[in-house]
C-alpha cells in the first residue's frame, strides 16, 4: 500500500508541474453528489478490501476547473465502516480474540484533480481518466455490540489508555486527518451534466478506526477500574483462555485506511471563456460568463 501511495503522489506532482504550462480554455464550476460504498483496512480484516463489509456511502461534492487539465474540489461524505473476527471462524487466533466494531465516518476533504486527457467544459474531449490527491479531516466513533447495546469504545480505553499504571498512552482523538488519493473516470453528458466513477483510498495517521492497535492491558487491573472496558477488551468465547503471545491485540506498526468507491454526478453552475487568440489580441483576458 505504501508503494502505491508514493507512486500516485509522484504522478500527481508531475501532472501539476505540467499544468503550469500556458493553457487557454474554459473554466467551470460544478456541484453534485456522490453515492457508493465505504470500507476500511485494519486489524479486523485479512485483506486490504473486504468486499463483504462494504456499506452505503453518500455525500456532496463541488468542483472548480482551473483549466482543462486541473480541477480543485471539495466533498463532504458519510459512510459506514465495520468488521468482525467472526468472519474468520477457521483462524483460531481470530476466534479467540472475537472482536468487532462499527463506526459512522464523516469526511470533509479538499483535493486536486489532474485530468489525464485535459477534460473540462470547452475541451475537445468529453471524457477523461483522472488522478486525485488531497487532504481531509474526518470524525469516527467505533462501537461494539454488547448485551444488545452498541457501546462507544473510545471513552472506555480498551487497551488501558488513560488509566495510570496500565498504559502510557492517552485516549485517541476521534477527529483525525487523512491523505485521500485515487483514480476516476468522468463523462460529460452534455453542457449541463457530468457523471463519473472513482476509487479513493484514505491513508490515515491513526490505528484506531477499529479501536484495535497494540497490547492487551492487565485485564485483572482494568476490570477493577472499569469492568465494561475489560469485558470489551478481550471477548474470547472461552474466558479462561490465555492471552496470545506478547499480549498483542493488534499491530501498532501499521495505520488504518478507509475507502470511498462510487459514482459522482454533477451539474455545471457556471463556466467562462478565457479568450486569448492571436487574431483577437485586443480582447485578451476578456471573460464570457454563462450561468445555467
Amino acid at each position: 500500500m505504501t508503494h502505491h501511495y508514493h507512486h500516485v503522489v509522484a504522478q500527481v506532482c508531475a501532472a501539476l508541474m505540467l499544468s503550469t504550462l500556458p493553457l487557454w480554455g474554459q473554466q467551470s464550476l460544478e456541484i453534485g453528489g456522490f453515492i457508493g460504498a465505504s470500507n476500511y483496512s485494519g486489524e479486523l480484516h485479512l485483506v486490504h478490501y473486504e468486499v463483504a463489509d462494504s456499506r452505503l456511502a453518500a455525500g456532496f461534492i463541488a468542483r472548480y476547473h482551473l483549466n482543462p487539465a486541473i480541477a480543485f474540489r471539495t466533498h463532504f461524505l458519510r459512510g459506514r465502516l465495520q468488521a468482525s473476527d467472526a468472519a474468520y471462524p477457521t483462524i483460531e487466533q481470530r476466534r479467540q480474540r472475537n472482536l468487532s466494531f462499527r463506526t459512522t465516518i464523516f469526511d470533509l476533504a479538499l483535493m486536486a484533480e489532474v485530468n489525464l486527457a485535459w477534460f473540462g467544459q470547452g475541451a475537445r474531449l468529453s471524457t477523461s481518466p483522472y488522478l486525485v490527491l488531497g487532504i481531509s479531516g474526518f470524525y469516527f466513533n467505533p462501537q461494539a455490540l454488547y448485551n444488545g447495546l452498541w457501546i462507544d469504545l473510545q471513552p472506555l480505553g480498551t487497551e488501558g489508555q488513560g488509566y495510570p499504571g496500565l498504559s502510557e498512552h492517552k485516549r485517541y482523538s476521534r477527529l483525525q486527518l487523512s491523505i485521500p488519493m485515487g483514480i476516476g473516470y468522468t463523462w460529460r453528458i452534455n453542457n449541463y451534466y457530468t457523471i463519473g466513477f472513482q476509487v479513493v483510498a484514505h491513508k490515515t495517521f491513526t490505528d484506531y478506526l477499529d479501536d484495535v492497535s497494540g497490547q492487551y492491558p492487565d485485564l485483572t487491573q482494568l476490570k477493577k477500574m472499569n469492568p465494561l472496558a475489560a469485558a470489551l477488551s478481550y471477548r474470547s468465547p472461552d474466558p479462561s483462555a490465555p492471552l496470545p503471545p506478547e499480549r498483542m491485540r493488534g499491530n501498532p506498526n501499521t495505520k488504518d485506511w478507509y475507502f470511498f468507491t462510487g459514482i459522482i454526478f454533477t451539474r455545471y453552475l457556471q463556466y467562462w471563456n478565457e479568450k486569448d487568440s492571436a487574431k483577437n489580441r485586443g480582447i485578451t483576458g476578456k471573460k464570457e460568463f454563462r450561468y445555467f
